[in-house]
Formats: C-alpha cells, sequence, structure tokens
C-alpha cells in the first residue's frame, strides 16, 4: 500500500450558515513548479487503517476489512461502527456493528479528490440522512490538504 504522507483536514458546515459560499476547488494536478510531496489514492490491504484527525481535535481511524464490489469497507478503530466508501474514500454509510443500523448516510458522496498535494483546497455540497442531524440536511464540506 502506498502510504498516504499528506494529512487531510475537513470541516462540514450546515449548508444554511453558507447558502451563498462559493465552490472553491484546486486544481486536479499540483503546480508545475510544486516541488513538495504528492499522494496517489491509496490501495489498502485487509488491517491497514486510513486515519485523520477533525479540526475539533478528535482522531478517527479506519481499519480496512476488503472490498464489497466497487466499494471499501472499513471498521472504526473500537469495532463499534462500519463505514462503507467509494474507492477514492468517499464516505457512503455508517452502520453500528452490533445492531445493523445506518447511523448516517450520503446521498452523493464526495470522494476525495487525489492525488493530494500540500496546499490543495476543495468545497462541496452533500446530502446527508443522519439521526443526529433530524434526517435528509444538506452539509457543506471544505477540505485542505496540511502536511
Amino acid at each position: 500500500m502506498k502510504k498516504l504522507m499528506i494529512s487531510l483536514c475537513c470541516i462540514v458546515v450546515l449548508t444554511s450558515l453558507l447558502a451563498s459560499y462559493a465552490t472553491a476547488s484546486s486544481p486536479a494536478l499540483p503546480p508545475e513548479n510544486y516541488k513538495g510531496p504528492v499522494a496517489e489514492r491509496p490501495t489498502f490491504q485487509p488491517g491497514e487503517y486510513w486515519s485523520y484527525e477533525r479540526p475539533n481535535g478528535e482522531k478517527l481511524k479506519w481499519v480496512f476489512e476488503g472490498n464489497e464490489g466497487n466499494y471499501l469497507v472499513f471498521l472504526s478503530g473500537s469495532k463499534k461502527v462500519r463505514l462503507i466508501t467509494t474507492l477514492d474514500l468517499g464516505q457512503l454509510k455508517r452502520i453500528e456493528e452490533a445492531t445493523g443500523k445506518v447511523t448516517w448516510e450520503a446521498t452523493n458522496p464526495e470522494d476525495i479528490r487525489f492525488p493530494l498535494w500540500i496546499g490543495k483546497t476543495w468545497s462541496f455540497p452533500v446530502q446527508v440522512k443522519s439521526e443526529n442531524l433530524g434526517g435528509f440536511v444538506t452539509v457543506w464540506g471544505r477540505c485542505a490538504t496540511l502536511s
């Protein structure tokens, strides 16, 4: 597996707060004069993991279990939640392992826009069904590759 050497920070905000916010995005490839690290989409073997830190400092770790068709399946480090993603790590569903209950589901998941490089940014809206958010809502995400 190629190690993802670039950390990614994503902030999700309710759309109602950003209704007039314009989508900002870096180009698909690094600038010609960029000399830093570049991370392509990783491939996973069972037992390897994907981790990231939320803006509030919460660290999440997802351990890869395997593929289900064109989707990747991860378990949370605590093994309480199953995460289903696209091949580019766009989060589709979170499912409680003990009950099989879907607690979070995106109708239009946003993929991580590989390749990544320091300074790359993008924003996106996602339709999400979540009991914690009271049903279907649109949330805005803003991602930046920090280091």
